[in-house]
């Protein structure tokens, strides 16, 4: 195999690259029309996830398969490099199809960005308070440190990728040969390309992963059911995959390494990678006669990768090939045994010992471990494992240590259907479990639901509806949570986070919004609750003028002890001062909102995008009540001549009115409208809305409600395991996961969560049975394994005709009498290993007589017997226990269903209840066979 190399001179035209579509999707036309937007048409829920000099992505749902995706804009100036670096990433995921490696789906070109594009500059009201835009990774959030560490060598942030313009490559000698990501040589300088007026946005269409990497996972250790081989095991098996194509990564690092919805791993961040092939023409001097060949050393001499993660080749500027991603491979694989760092110092310096071949204590001692690591960091690439062996010799797929997440929903299963995701929506798994336990407890009969916007708008991620009776009729009341987990704990929730009204987690003006949009439906609103594990800056508050009022909740549902952090969990609501209320009244009303982003749409000649909320919700009433003409895409006539409009309408005109500059003339305003503009939605109004009243902001204040400093994710682990029992140590992610599947986008009842309570306890005790059934027969085998004889053939005959043909005579127990029982029970074993129905683990169960002495616990393995996977009950007698003592015991449940074989050594007279012969008959549901020696 050979790994092939695009020449160094070969570059992507502009005109390349804009018909690029065309030859990966040859049915695929570029837009007609600048006007228009395919990425506007085809989607909706469009939210931002980053952003950067590199480009926009954005998660969005496609209309037509109701199904979410990751999609990057990417700006392409003139600068052939730049398109080069992009779209070679582009390329390379296009030939990509495997279930570790981000799937690529579509791209596509426009002639503009999405609307709220900001390349550097971001207005202050618009930016975000909540923090999350904080959590950002080890890349660009930890650059300066990262470099001073790593001598500044090869250190620069994803999103700087594109930070070099084609000035800096007129300024470098070999132009050629300098990545992206390449901090070169300290004489470089900082360029930034230069804007331009003509752009061309490039929109790629790939697979969403969840925002946390492997990086965030290698700090937290959350969630803790994930196995560190089997990531490890799923991450050779994406390179393997790479390698197998000719092509290496050469960026292999923790942060470029996702995590899909179910826990599953996805490497991707192909920036830097490299089809890998010999161009004799290229090759160094120093091999030129190499073959073209999988071994060959390739003339790729480029500094590229990530400094901790790339071996000596790499950084000594020498051949290389892919062997590169072998050397990244043994980092990572260090990181994850090793456990947590501390600090990002001691990380690396325990990397850069690793380096020179020196190990902590506890790897020491691991042999195996040991020589793998430093073969896979052998400074000669040649003495360095292929990944295939490494997952074949070391990672074999047999060993039974697979992570305890999620399966996959299968193909034909609901698009809508989302596992569980980390760690926000683990906390948001138990909040649903902690509310189903807890209204059970209390006596409730509810339903509960998780993930439904079109019911709680921002108020989605969990439904408690209950029961109430009242003096006329049995009515449903509605609890609406939102779950708001930080890693940070020491995050603090101050006043400018709450009076945001654009953006962030704990805006006070969405939230009221989504209030509004609950109570338009006219239902009994017990609270509107934000779930949170971190708490307030009370002293931020207070110089806010915002006050807390303490709320003791009516049941124990969100009631717990102090916390280990030392911050006690409460309810609190929030209190405003009359100052305040007047500006919320003006800042929150949506037609104020409505009225500000037309004007601004239609000085700054954007599209109306319809993931904005304001839009969102009120887009097709803009339509309906003659705001704006969809034929024209002015303002309508009526509304410019006030001629019989509704109140929103009109009180909409006034505000425009006021905002507008000076005596400009309405009537030439143009707006630029998508092909769904007007047409409906989930979650659009009919009506335009109107000004946002007193009783609205004392009805919003009055259902509101803060539970903040909640425990954490391994808190509430342990407050269910103290409440639902010991069994949710084993059980908790198989549950968590069942109900979130139940409850996501529809209501599950609280009597379906109480039979999915009860089956789990019984799951246990089944768990816990075979668990001793494996142990008893291992050891028998141990302590009797001589006895095994070579020929089974009489036994296998006895056995054939009791387990497959004696149900036409009603045989479900078989006495098997013998010398010894503790051996015969081996030879069942071995004989029970020829039929293919036995060969797999759960399918028989064996237990010693002494645990038929108790009446209960004989019940629960007759139950297991009768309800799981089992087709077969052994009972081994002690020589004292006579055979008769287990019959009756067995006889006097209802009819067994499976069969039983009890091996003991009495040979005594058979003394039937009814005191009739004592000679065997199929009659009584038994027949004897004997064990020969």
């Amino acid at each position: 195999m050979s790994f092939i190399t695009t020449p160094r001179s070969s570059r992507f035209t502009l005109q390349q690259l804009i018909s690029f579509d065309k030859f990966f999707f040859p049915t695929l036309e570029p837009l007609q029309s600048p006007l228009e937007s395919r990425f506007l048409d085809e989607f909706n829920q469009i939210e931002s996830l980053s952003k950067g000099a590199f480009g926009h992505v954005y998660v969005a749902e496609k209309k037509m398969e109701n199904k979410k995706y990751a999609v990057k804009c990417i700006k392409l100036g003139k600068n052939e490099e730049e398109m080069e670096q992009v779209t070679k990433e582009v390329k390379l995921l296009s030939d990509l199809k495997h279930r570790n490696i981000v799937s690529y789906y579509n791209a596509w070109w426009e002639n503009h960005p999405p609307p709220e594009w900001q390349d550097d500059d971001q207005d202050e009201e618009n930016s975000d308070y909540s923090g999350e835009s904080d959590e950002i990774s080890f890349d660009s959030k930890r650059l300066e440190e990262a470099k001073q560490l790593y001598e500044n060598a090869s250190v620069t942030s994803r999103l700087d990728d594109l930070a070099l313009s084609s000035e800096a490559k007129n300024s470098r000698d070999t132009s050629n040969d300098v990545s992206y990501r390449a901090g070169a040589t300290s004489q470089d300088k900082e360029v930034s390309v230069q804007p331009s007026e003509n752009y061309t946005y490039l929109f790629i269409q790939m697979e969403l992963c969840q925002k946390e990497n492997l990086g965030d996972w290698l700090k937290s250790r959350q969630p803790v059911e994930l196995k560190v081989y089997q990531i490890f095991r799923e991450i050779l098996s994406a390179v393997k995959y790479l390698h197998s194509k000719d092509v290496a990564h050469r960026d292999l690092k923790p942060n470029n390494i996702f995590f899909d919805f179910d826990w599953s791993i996805k490497v991707g961040d192909f920036g830097l990678s490299k089809k890998m092939t010999t161009d004799l023409s290229s090759q160094s001097a120093i091999e030129p006669t190499q073959s073209n060949s999988l071994d060959s050393r390739v003339n790729h001499t480029v500094y590229v990768g990530t400094k901790p993660y790339m071996a000596p080749e790499q950084e000594n500027f020498q051949t290389y090939d892919h062997k590169v991603d072998v050397y990244a491979l043994a980092i990572i694989l260090f990181e994850l045994k090793m456990g947590p760092f501390k600090t990002d110092s001691e990380r690396a310096i325990s990397i850069d010992k690793l380096k020179s071949f020196e190990l902590p204590q506890n790897f020491e001692r691991d042999t195996n471990l040991k020589q793998l690591l430093f073969s896979m960091l052998s400074v000669d690439p040649n003495k360095r494992p292929e990944v295939k062996d490494i997952l074949s010799e070391h990672f074999p797929k047999d060993v039974k240590q697979l992570n305890s997440h999620p399966v996959k929903p299968a193909r034909n299963a609901l698009a809508s259907l989302a596992p569980m995701r980390h760690p926000g929506d683990v906390f948001h798994s138990k909040l649903l479990m902690l509310f189903l336990i807890r209204g059970i407890r209390h006596g409730y009969e509810f339903q509960l639901g998780a993930d439904m916007s079109g019911l709680g708008d921002k108020f989605d991620d969990l439904i408690f509806k209950y029961r109430v009776n009242s003096s006329t009729a049995i009515s449903w009341r509605y609890r609406f949570v939102q779950a708001k987990y930080k890693q940070e704990e020491a995050f603090k929730i101050t006043a400018i986070q709450l009076l945001n009204k654009n953006l962030g987690d704990f805006s006070l003006a969405k939230y009221f919004h989504s209030y509004l949009h609950i109570r338009r439906r006219g239902w009994d609103i017990h609270d509107c609750l934000i779930c949170t594990n971190v708490g307030f800056d009370v002293n931020n508050l207070i110089k806010s003028g915002l006050r807390l009022i303490t709320v003791n909740p009516s049941d124990n549902i969100l009631t717990f002890e102090n916390s280990s952090k030392g911050h006690k969990p409460a309810c609190y609501r929030l209190q405003i001062p009359s100052r305040l209320r007047q500006k919320l009244t003006a800042n929150w009303s949506d037609i104020h909102l409505l009225a500000e982003t037309l004007v601004r749409y239609a000085h700054t000649n954007k599209p109306l995008a319809l993931y904005l909320d304001v839009l969102k919700r009120n887009h097709v009433a803009l339509i309906n009540e003659r705001v704006i003409d969809s034929e024209t895409k002015k303002f309508h006539l009526d509304f410019l001549n006030d001629v019989n409009l509704s109140s929103g309408a009109k009180q909409l005109r006034q505000i425009i009115y006021e905002l507008k500059i000076n005596e400009e003339d309405l009537a030439k305003w143009k707006f630029k409208l998508g092909t769904n503009f007007g047409k409906g939605g989930r979650n659009a109004n009919d009506y335009l809305p109107q000004m946002v009243t007193d009783e609205d902001i004392d009805g919003f204040f009055d259902k509101l409600v803060f539970a903040v400093d909640m425990p954490n994710i391994a808190k509430l682990d342990q407050i269910l395991t103290d409440e639902i029992g010991q069994h949710f140590k084993l059980l908790g992610p198989h549950m968590l996961q069942t109900v979130w599947e139940l409850s996501y986008q529809k209501f599950v009842s609280s009597e379906d969560g109480q039979k999915l309570i009860d089956e789990n306890k019984q799951a246990i005790i089944f768990i816990h049975l075979n668990a001793i059934s494996i142990d008893y027969r291992d050891r028998l085998r141990k302590f009797h394994s001589q006895h095994e004889p070579k020929d089974l053939k009489q036994l296998y005959k006895e056995l054939k005709q009791f387990l497959y043909h004696s149900n036409e005579t009603n045989i479900h127990v078989v006495r098997l009498i013998t010398t010894c029982p503790k051996s015969t029970a081996v030879k069942v074993f071995s004989a029970l290993e020829i039929f293919r129905d036995f060969r797999k683990e759960a399918t028989y169960l064996i237990a010693s007589s002494k645990r038929f002495e108790d009446t209960d616990e004989m019940d629960r393995w007759i139950k297991a017997l009768e309800a799981g996977p089992y087709r077969l009950l052994i009972v081994v007698c002690k020589d004292s226990v006579p055979f008769q003592e287990i019959y009756n015991k067995l006889v006097h449940r209802e009819a067994l269903k499976k069969k039983v074989i009890v091996i003991c050594k009495n040979q005594e007279s058979i003394v039937l209840d009814n005191g009739q012969s004592n000679t065997p008959t199929t009659a009584d549901g038994w027949k004897e066979i004997k064990d020969h020696p």
